[in-house]
């Protein structure tokens, strides 16, 4: 491909004709891998990031998805249902978790945010009759005080008599292997192990149990039955190579040590007296990758640290509780309440686990008065259109929309900010729209209906395709990976400016940005629907001035407002899809589908104003 300033990119594929690399002026992508199925699993960008990508094994949750990392700046893991919807993805760079419900539909009924200071949650509706998503619950944010919520990848209690152990936050159980027992605990029962007649849990690996160049935290209760030899508390890897060891929580004649290793190095920090047998501790230890730190508490007591600068690995290991996978270095003792966090841990919270065991909720710090829940109404009262909303209403105002003989929005009304029209061609684009009478923008097509011009508050962007942007003496180029947005260069005429590269997630949204020596540069995080929750750039001095990609939530261009500029207007809330226009606040399209998809999309189809098949988690609209 040559671009308009005379860049030409060429790309690479394998015999099987699949891309491998991208190169123009700069190497955009140096190399790309594939497993046998042709799925994705690896691309290096030419800033140096490596992008990683995982799969379940095809037995286990159909073989999708399983993880998408780039050390230290971006590691989700995702889970699914039994038909393949999302229904946890964690993120443990950014200390949090989200998870999903959906109807026997496959709808999107209910998300929830957890993170290391508060919860969020919304619930969805929809009309039995039409299907029509008929309302929006948002929930107050509740403050979190409560340790099983806030990042909690797993939670053993080890209250079960016999038989597997069940984390009491998740899906995956503790397998005994050999002999384990039942007896009474810090809280309830905990798990007993004796090398006299070896035994340990075990389960296989799992995002759950992860560990990672990320901050974790793994807490619980021990109790050394003697204090003499050395065994394993805790263990996720291999026995014969330390190397090889996502982290290990081990004791030797009395002394704690927690150690972690990144594939050709290991580090760990201990205690410095023994503990004292026949009795409960609580043991707290923690991976800072912040700090480059590995840090150990028992019983609240003096934090013992180490410095290590290597980095932790995450593999494909099994976590065993109690010895190793070969029942070896058995624990004489007793372990409750395990758990382990994909975040830190705050002094308090340390505390209040040790005083309290492993506990379900805080009582001794007073919540803060949370303000009321906001519930969405929508209303569809066009008897030409029944799936076109009207009006969404909550406590306090109402937001009513129009449409037109095609069903496309024409006007929209919007509490406490004023009136859009839209204005449509021949061929029902949207080629001008007006705030309370005024022009605020306008747009050209081409003859096969690409937007090549846009007119915004007096300012021209000339569009080539989705790669080439001209704003005045400002240009703007993007590069491509198959389908995936992987890069851009902004310059003004005529000086350049170096490259920025994009990370996306599953869904194709724009998460990341970083500069060519990989630093992050600006980070973006949506709710289900697309609304951005969350952004943050970097303090930099550019030509042309540094801001947020416009290619926001599933990569798509964005014309709502800058949610860095905090009461500033610069948008009309609608977002750009190329055949038509999307509205993230409604979680609707703007004009309804010109086809009926049935064969992809089922009954569902016939609303054909839905956004993403009502399971934005999952699909995403071209």
């Amino acid at each position: 491909m040559t671009y308009p300033d005379g860049e030409v990119v060429t790309n690479t594929y394998s015999p099987q004709m699949l891309l491998e690399t991208v190169t123009g002026s700069s190497p955009y992508v140096t190399s790309t891998s594939y497993d046998s199925a042709g799925r994705l699993t690896g691309r290096a960008l030419g800033n140096g990031l490596s992008q990683t990508y995982a799969y379940y094994p095809w037995n286990q949750q159909g073989g999708r998805l399983q993880t998408l990392s780039i050390a230290g700046l971006q590691n989700l893991n995702y889970q699914y249902d039994l038909v393949g919807n999302i229904t946890r993805i964690e993120n443990p760079i950014a200390a949090e978790t989200q998870t999903y419900a959906y109807d026997a539909l496959d709808r999107l009924t209910g998300w929830t945010l957890f993170t290391s200071a508060q919860t969020r949650s919304e619930i969805y509706g929809y009309d039995p009759q039409t299907g029509n998503l008929a309302w929006r619950n948002v929930e107050a944010v509740q403050p979190v005080y409560d340790p099983l919520m806030a990042n909690l990848a797993a939670w053993w209690s080890m209250d079960e008599s016999s038989g597997p152990r069940a984390n009491r936050h998740g899906g995956a159980f503790l397998t005994p292997q050999g002999t384990v027992t039942a007896v009474a605990g810090q809280r309830g029962n905990s798990v007993r192990f004796s090398a006299s007649t070896p035994g340990h849990l075990r389960q296989e690996d799992s995002p759950l149990n992860s560990g990672g160049d990320f901050n974790f935290t793994l807490a619980a209760q021990v109790y050394l039955e003697n204090q003499t030899g050395t065994a394993i508390i805790v263990n996720k890897g291999s026995k014969m190579d330390m190397n090889q060891r996502d982290y290990t929580l081990s004791v030797s004649n009395g002394i704690i040590t927690f150690g972690v290793g990144n594939g050709s190095s290991t580090a760990s920090v201990s205690s410095s007296a023994a503990v004292t047998a026949n009795a409960w501790h609580t043991v707290i230890a923690w991976h800072d990758a912040e700090n480059d730190t590995l840090n150990l508490q028992i019983d609240n007591g003096t934090v013992f640290s180490a410095p290590y600068s290597g980095g932790a690995s995450d593999t494909a290991f099994p976590l065993t509780v109690g010895a190793f996978a070969d029942n070896t270095y058995v624990l004489n003792g007793r372990v409750d309440e395990l758990a382990l966090y994909k975040r830190l841990l705050t002094a308090s919270e340390r505390a209040w686990l040790h005083n309290s065991g492993q506990g379900r909720a805080y009582t001794d710090i007073p919540a803060p008065q949370l303000p009321p829940d906001v519930s969405l109404v929508y209303a569809y009262g066009d008897p030409a259109h029944a799936h076109a909303v009207t009006s969404v209403s909550n406590q306090s105002s109402v937001n009513s929309y129009q449409y037109d003989a095609n069903g496309s929005q024409v006007t929209r009304d919007i509490a406490n900010d004023g009136q859009y029209q839209l204005l449509y061609d021949a061929e029902n684009r949207v080629v001008e729209v007006k705030k309370n009478g005024a022009t605020i923008a306008q747009f050209t097509y081409d003859g096969d209906g690409k937007r090549v011009k846009s007119v915004e508050g007096g300012v021209t962007i000339l569009f080539v395709g989705g790669h080439y942007e001209v704003k005045g003496s400002e240009i703007t180029k993007y590069y491509f990976a198959g389908s995936t947005r992987i890069a851009m260069r902004k310059y003004t005429i005529p000086q350049s400016m170096t490259v920025e590269y994009f990370l996306t997630d599953h869904l194709g949204s724009t998460s990341i940005t970083t500069d060519a020596a990989g630093a992050k540069t600006s980070e973006m995080r949506y709710n289900p629907w697309g609304e951005i929750r969350y952004a943050w750039t970097a303090s930099l001095s550019t030509t042309p001035a540094y801001q947020l990609t416009r290619y926001t939530y599933t990569g798509q261009y964005s014309y709502l407002d800058d949610p860095t500029t905090a009461g500033v207007t610069e948008g009309f809330g609608l977002m750009f899809y190329n055949a038509r226009w999307y509205d993230p606040a409604l979680a609707r399209f703007a004009q309804a589908d010109s086809i009926i998809p049935l064969e992809s999309q089922g009954v569902q189809a016939w609303d054909r104003y839905a956004g993403m098949n009502n399971n934005p988690v999952r699909y995403s609209d071209p």
